[in-house]
């Protein structure tokens, strides 16, 4: 919001590199998608009341509330269960490196005229990763024990799921919000990178250049008069 959008440095080559295969933007968006309903309709538990019932009334309120917490209780486990695989996916590429280091004291690229250096996942990435294996975690098994409550749960063992689901969720919530800014708005290329699977190479160079050097090793340098990059040629950045 400072500094403006993240644009590329210099034009776009044309040439395409797979980053995302169908399989991996399926589970990212269904994530996604169940984190925002989620989020929604938990704002609307927590807060709603406070909003709503005034400007709707009783009636409105009784029915949105009502669906409100049947839709929060059925997306929870299932965005629990996806969220676990999706952890267990991108485990391995979001593990830390020397370069993380750099790249947070480089801000990303706001800080000195170098963009840092990243791999398939920059510092800031593994950090929101590392974070919903954390937090996230923590949202999931609070649920799960305010979802289900027929394992001899107590009174005071619901109040303090209940608190720590709430805190949590927030905490999660509010750093979604620049994972959405950076991910759309933010940074020019990287929402068309998660909606087709391919990204420039003008953009892998700039913002992963440590896992463009990789794809570039493995699948060998593209020339100028070349096309776009094949799916045999682009897919050999995929981790082991």
């Amino acid at each position: 919001l400072i500094v403006g959008r993240n644009d590329l440095d210099h034009e776009r080559t044309g040439r395409k590199i797979l980053r995302w295969t169908v399989l991996e933007r399926s589970l990212h968006w269904t994530v996604a998608t169940l984190f925002i309903a989620l989020s929604l309709t938990g704002l609307n538990l927590l807060y709603g009341k406070f909003v709503f019932r005034h400007i709707f009334g009783d009636v409105f309120w009784a029915n949105m509330i009502m669906g409100s917490k049947l839709i929060h209780n059925y997306a929870g486990p299932v965005f629990g269960i996806l969220l676990i695989v999706m952890l267990a996916k991108w485990l391995k590429v979001n593990l830390p490196k020397k370069h993380d280091w750099e790249w947070f004291k480089q801000g990303g690229g706001m800080v000195g005229n170098k963009h840092p250096d990243a791999g398939f996942a920059n510092a800031g990435e593994k950090v929101w990763f590392w974070l919903l294996a954390s937090v996230g975690l923590v949202v999931v098994v609070s649920g799960l024990v305010l979802d289900f409550p027929i394992f001899g749960q107590t009174r005071d063992n619901m109040q303090w799921a209940n608190m720590f689901h709430a805190v949590t969720s927030l905490i999660l919530m509010t750093v979604a919000l620049g994972h959405i800014y950076i991910g759309t708005l933010g940074t020019e290329g990287a929402l068309e990178g998660m909606a087709t699977g391919y990204v420039d190479e003008t953009w892998a160079k700039q913002h992963h250049n440590l896992w463009y050097e990789e794809v570039k090793a493995n699948a060998g340098q593209p020339q100028q008069s070349d096309p776009p990059v094949a799916d045999d040629t682009a897919t050999a950045h995929r981790p082991n």
